[in-house]
């Protein structure tokens, strides 16, 4: 269902920093179903999360068996190569030649990014968290001129790197505003936002390195955000589809129900498509939703 009421959260901004990670927006376009293309059946483990280069036309898989695996579509979608990570993978950033991995904590030890730059032999890994880390990103740009990286998971702390005089990537600052895991993260122009489990999504200034806003989204155990334009939407278990607008104003409310008209949980979200766009929504059970 459609909720009328409007809420009101802790934000000074009127703006999330510009367009994120989404579609255009020329106009309404065709409905078509998407048809299976391929299985890509190389991992052993649970497959977690994936990345995309459309420059170098390949496909990043990170799964629980601890590996990343590389596909490319001027293969016909074969596994071109496989990254062992020593740790169930949650996470994966490309940026450039640069691929980042967050790593489950396992085996005794805590949650690490593996990071690697593609193009060279270059290996690094980013320490500093205490338990797992399930999210990563980029944006702002720190003094050497490059974007900064980003990563957060279970110790609720935003951990903040730039690549410096050292030749690797060196830690900054630790953005502290969360009490509870921080589950997703995502940066438009000088700002970040970042959403843990408790509901909570905090909005970062890159570029003075403060809290700027919160916005509580009263979400029970809140899995995702998604950033497209001026507009945010998050997700949750609780099966609610929430719009929110930069003031911290929430637009809608959508409630996404089973066949049998109760809750169905929400693992997954994006905006795909021309025109308007079209929200796609991943369920606990599997299930896919338009």
């Amino acid at each position: 269902g459609r909720g009328n009421s409007r809420g009101r959260s802790d934000s000074r901004g009127g703006s999330f920093g510009g367009r994120s990670r989404g579609g255009g927006r020329g106009g309404p376009g065709p409905s078509q179903l998407p048809k299976k293309h391929i299985v890509l059946s190389e991992h052993t483990g649970e497959v977690s999360c994936f990345e995309v280069s459309e420059s170098a036309k390949q496909l990043f898989s990170g799964a629980r068996d601890g590996t990343v695996r590389v596909w490319s579509w001027d293969e016909g979608f074969n596994c071109v190569h496989t990254v062992h990570t020593n740790a169930p993978v949650e996470a994966l950033l490309v940026f450039e030649d640069w691929l980042f991995a967050g790593c489950q904590a396992a085996n005794g030890q805590q949650g690490v990014v593996r990071v690697w730059h593609m193009a060279s032999s270059f290996e690094q890994t980013l320490e500093g968290h205490q338990g797992s880390v399930y999210c990563l990103a980029h944006g702002g740009t720190s003094a050497k001129g490059s974007p900064y990286i980003f990563s957060a998971g279970d110790d609720a702390g935003v951990k903040t790197w730039q690549f410096g005089e050292s030749n690797s990537f060196e830690p900054v600052i630790n953005l502290a505003g969360h009490t509870a895991c921080v589950v997703d993260m995502k940066a438009a122009g000088s700002s970040l936002l970042s959403a843990d489990r408790s509901g909570t999504i905090c909005m970062w200034d890159l570029s003075a390195g403060t809290l700027s806003g919160t916005i509580d989204t009263k979400h029970q155990n809140l899995t995702c955000i998604w950033l497209e334009e001026n507009v945010l939407l998050s997700a949750a278990l609780d099966g609610h589809v929430r719009v929110w607008d930069a003031s911290g104003t929430m637009l809608q409310d959508h409630l996404v129900t089973n066949r049998n008209n109760q809750p169905s949980g929400i693992t997954a979200m994006a905006i795909v498509g021309e025109g308007y766009g079209r929200v796609m929504e991943g369920s606990w059970k599997g299930h896919g939703r338009v």
